[in-house]
């Protein structure tokens, strides 16, 4: 080996060792850079080395590449588990709020409002005529009614809130998809052309955690170092290469115009369903399956007390001895909860007793109330043509929406005489067809002439019909003032002539099928399910003639079938299906009411049980997924981050790699000026 080889050798090495000196003080110098990746100097021996060619051996060192120092498969658990993260911390802050809207630890939510509207009822049965207590009753009434408005329209607000998260996540993910496309082009642009991107990488390895925070996402990396980003579910490409496809929020009409999520170029398909990770995951599932969920237990409290105090406060009496009205105004939504504005201006409407006699005994019967169940169970399923059918209460067999009482109808002649009076479309419709064997039904009202009318007529068995009852009616009466008219509705008719007034009030007590709020399930084989040309629809809804908007088929397919009983746009009931079903076959089942399950006060007291576990079980699993992610991001940093102990001994490394390489050439320098001075 010459001289020259020798001192180019050593060049080589000083070069090398400088290098790796600076990539050393690169690491030193972003110590405290979030996401940098340690770089790493990789030496690689240069040229021959063999004894039988001497003269003509080169042996050098070079570096061959500056390594970034990082494991692309703890990079993905690390992408992956923020998405989890995001998604465990909007899911926690929010259950968080929606536990402090429902508190009721500090004595003033809907359990103490409850308590003390039963106990203004309890007070009154004592002094039906107090007017103190009845002014006391309206004002618990009203109280009641204000905490459960107050809790709707808050839970509300949380839900519209949220949709406004959901729309600023959207824009801010769009921003981090251009900048994603914008890496790609550059690390593509350099690496292509020899050059390190490792800063640029570092900047979208960054990029990709805050992307995966706000949506679940996977990616895959490309030969030419591009990332492409797309959404784990279904597959839809969010980024790839240089391009990226940007989303949007529409207002869907069928979800009270909350948001929907959709690419900019392809709104006809909502991505909601395939968002299950990230804040956009938790938020989503929050807005639109706990919050409603909610909600409807909310409203399904409130329209219990609503429906099961106005049949009561129906059958009762006032102060001046008439026959009861509403006591709330008829609602199925607890943000819509008010007491009846005419009992508000004259407390004397309150319906307090049970007979003229100012009793009080409707005031002890609206008391008892709040013992009364009011879970449903799914009855018996029959079907005709198909192979088998199961099904299940979703939301009515969590909270029976039911009235002990279900009123027929009252009516009154104040102008007397002979003028025949019937129900009005109000009145549920009584045929045949809408009695079952013990019903029973009491009457109750007043002659033309003051006469108190009251008692109870009970269908015994398939025999008896709706002439059975009307003809009760008449012998009650003392003449011929009831009977069916044409359109199958009941009608009144007082035939002695004067002017005073006549009343009747007529309700129809449970019967061995169970009642509902929206009305009675008949003896028809109940809810009539019928397959046509066009899929399935409800052809006989049982019975349920007070039903709102009518009961109809949600969706349906070859499997499965729901149901919504009262036109909420919720499912009640969802039917499994098996086996094949053939245009014309039938599907029927009725509802009935278990007899050991919880009251109102039971039953919303469940549910905020369940409201604050579900909170403390989102606490735990935010912090089981932030464990995780500090442990990923431990593990990364002891393999890609920066140790100033290990870079000093690299520092000390290189630099007395250098120092002896400099050696060397001073060496080779004194040999050449002894070769210069041997040959004068």
């Amino acid at each position: 080996m010459s001289l020259g080889s020798v001192l180019n050798t050593a060049k080589q090495a000083i070069l090398s060792n400088l290098t790796a000196i600076n990539v050393t003080g690169s690491n030193i110098a972003n110590v405290n850079t979030p996401g940098y990746t340690r770089l790493n100097p990789v030496f690689n021996a240069v040229g021959t080395n063999s004894t039988s060619s001497s003269g003509r051996e080169q042996v050098g060192v070079e570096i061959s590449e500056i390594k970034r120092v990082y494991d692309k498969y703890l990079e993905t658990q690390i992408v992956t588990q923020n998405s989890a993260v995001g998604s465990a911390t909007a899911r926690n802050d929010l259950l968080t709020q929606i536990e402090g809207v429902l508190n009721e630890s500090t004595g003033s939510g809907v359990s103490d409002a409850l308590s003390k509207f039963w106990s203004a009822w309890d007070d009154l049965s004592a002094n039906p005529s107090g007017e103190s207590e009845r002014s006391i009753l309206v004002s618990a009434a009203q109280n009641l009614s204000y905490v459960f408005n107050q809790r709707a329209e808050e839970l509300y607000t949380l839900q519209y809130n949220t949709d406004e998260t959901i729309a600023g996540d959207v824009e801010k993910l769009n921003g981090y998809l251009n900048d994603m496309s914008a890496l790609n082009t550059e690390i593509v642009r350099i690496e292509s052309s020899g050059g390190s991107a490792s800063a640029l990488r570092d900047s979208r390895s960054i990029l990709l955690s805050n992307i995966s925070s706000i949506i679940d996402i996977n990616y895959v990396e490309q030969d030419d170092g591009a990332l492409y980003v797309y959404l784990p579910e279904n597959g839809k490409t969010l980024v790839e290469g240089s391009k990226n496809w940007q989303l949007t929020v529409q207002p869907n009409s069928s979800n009270s115009n909350l948001n929907d999520i959709v690419f900019t170029d392809d709104t006809a398909n909502p991505l909601n369903n395939y968002i299950q990770g990230g804040e956009l995951g938790g938020l989503l599932d929050i807005r639109d399956v706990t919050l409603p969920a909610y909600i409807d237990k909310l409203n399904q409290t409130a329209s219990s007390i609503v429906n099961k105090v106005n049949a009561q406060h129906m059958a009762g009496y006032d102060q001046d001895g008439n026959i009861g009205g509403l006591f709330f105004d008829k609602t199925t939504e607890a943000k819509d909860m008010a007491v009846n504005a005419a009992i508000v201006a004259d407390s004397r409407m309150i319906a307090a007793s049970s007979t003229l006699n100012a009793d009080g005994d409707n005031a002890t019967a609206m008391t008892a109330i709040k013992d009364d169940k009011m879970y449903a169970s799914l009855g018996t399923i029959s079907f005709t043509g198909g192979s088998s059918a199961v099904g299940q209460i979703n939301n009515i067999g969590q909270a029976y929406k039911d009235t002990l009482q279900t009123l027929i109808g009252s009516i009154a002649n104040t102008a007397g005489g002979a003028s025949p009076i019937k129900a009005t479309d109000a009145w549920s419709t009584i045929t045949s067809a809408t009695v079952s064997v013990n019903d029973s039904f009491t009457i109750t009202g007043k002659k033309h002439d003051g006469t108190e009318i009251s008692g109870s007529f009970t269908i015994n068995n398939t025999a008896d019909t709706v002439q059975d009852l009307l003809d009760y009616i008449n012998t009650l009466y003392g003449a011929s003032v009831a009977s069916i008219d044409s359109e199958g509705k009941l009608k009144i008719q007082d035939t002695i002539a004067g002017d005073s007034s006549f009343s009747f009030n007529i309700t129809k007590s449970s019967s061995n099928s169970g009642t509902l709020d929206f009305g009675t399930i008949s003896s028809t084989g109940g809810i009539l399910l019928t397959l046509g040309a066009t899929g399935w629809t409800v052809t006989d809804n049982g019975g349920y003639s007070e039903m709102p908007k009518g009961s109809s088929v949600l969706s349906a397919d070859a499997k499965t079938i729901t149901i919504d009983l009262n036109g909420d746009k919720t499912a009640d009931i969802t039917l499994n299906l098996s086996g094949t079903w053939n245009s014309g076959d039938t599907i029927s089942f009725s509802l009935s009411k278990q007899d050991s399950t919880t009251t109102i006060g039971g039953y919303y007291s469940a549910f905020m049980a369940r409201v604050g576990q579900n909170t403390a079980n989102s606490t735990l699993t935010l912090e089981r997924e932030q464990t995780i992610a500090t442990q990923n991001s431990a593990q990364r940093e002891e393999l890609s981050g920066v140790s100033l102990d290990e870079e000093m001994l690299n520092l000390i490394k290189y630099q007395m790699a250098y120092n002896a390489a400099g050696r060397v050439t001073g060496i080779v320098s004194e040999l050449m000026d002894t070769l210069i001075a041997l040959g004068k």
